[in-house]
């Protein structure tokens, strides 16, 4: 039997120093019933100040949500289904969000998918394919630019 090919995608963000952003992690089981899911991410937790987990908007109710930091730079998702056969999904099931520090420097930080393990019904771990997001950090220049552009033209607000 030919384990079933399943995909894991980390979203992207932009966000400003101070500002929360989410990564939105979206799964796709090509059909297949799962009935529980571990993945880590690892990034550099230099430009974050706050980084948690948060169950997705189709992640079924009455299903076990689990997520920490174990160390810095590592937020770990852990979910089962305890309640059906599992389920099949083709949607965004968790949610990386991270606030970014008040000193973070403009640059985009990467956002990778150091472990994943999905397992069906049966126990039997899925194939998966992974793709990796990140988080561009803009700096707050970019809004002030507006500001100033404002106070000198102000003919070019409608």
């Amino acid at each position: 039997m030919v384990t079933p090919q399943a995909t894991l995608a980390v979203g992207t963000a932009t966000g400003i120093p101070g500002q929360q952003v989410n990564l939105l992690i979206h799964l796709n089981t090509n059909g297949v019933s799962v009935r529980g899911i571990h993945v880590d991410l690892s990034f550099d937790d230099a430009p974050f100040t706050n980084v948690r987990g948060a169950p997705g908007p189709f992640l079924p109710l009455g299903w076990i949500f689990v997520s920490n930091t174990p160390s810095p730079g590592e937020l770990r998702f852990v979910v089962a289904d305890t309640t059906t056969g599992g389920l099949p999904f083709i949607e965004t099931v968790l949610v990386a969000q991270f606030t970014i520090a008040s000193n973070a420097a403009l640059r985009t930080v990467p956002i990778r998918v150091a472990l994943q393990d999905i397992r069906d019904q049966t126990n039997t771990q899925l194939s998966v394919t992974t793709t990796n997001g990140s988080i561009t950090i803009q700096t707050t220049a970019l809004v002030s630019n507006v500001a100033v552009l404002t106070a000198t033209h102000p003919e070019a607000v409608s």
